[in-house]
């Protein structure tokens, strides 16, 4: 009796351990699918950030209250430093940020 009982415990278990492999395997392919999911949407954000920033930097630039080479506003008498001072601050930064990047090895 006592080892009939002991047949169907490891008859049991034997099924339950196939069960937790089906269920691992299962979990592993989840997991891959949700990465390649997130890896399309980064992909596709990606592709609209470059499209946009080239405005958004235009508009920025264009966007400040100073005076601005070719401006209707220009003439000889007009300072344009200002407007050389944050382009020079604005390429340092990309510069220096380009730098960090390829020293993290994300470039």
């Amino acid at each position: 009796y006592f080892g009939d009982i002991a047949d169907h415990i490891r008859k049991i278990w034997d099924g339950l351990e196939d069960c937790k492999e089906v269920v691992d395997g299962l979990a592993d392919t989840s997991n891959w699918l949700t990465s390649h999911r997130i890896q399309e949407v980064m992909r596709v954000l990606t592709i609209v950030m470059a499209l946009i920033a080239p405005a958004t930097l235009i508009a920025s630039i264009y966007g400040m209250n100073i005076y601005l080479p070719g401006g209707h506003e220009g003439g000889p008498d007009k300072d344009y430093m200002p407007f050389v001072v944050l382009g020079m601050i604005m390429l340092g930064i990309a510069l220096a940020m380009l730098w960090f990047f390829r020293r993290r090895h994300w470039l």
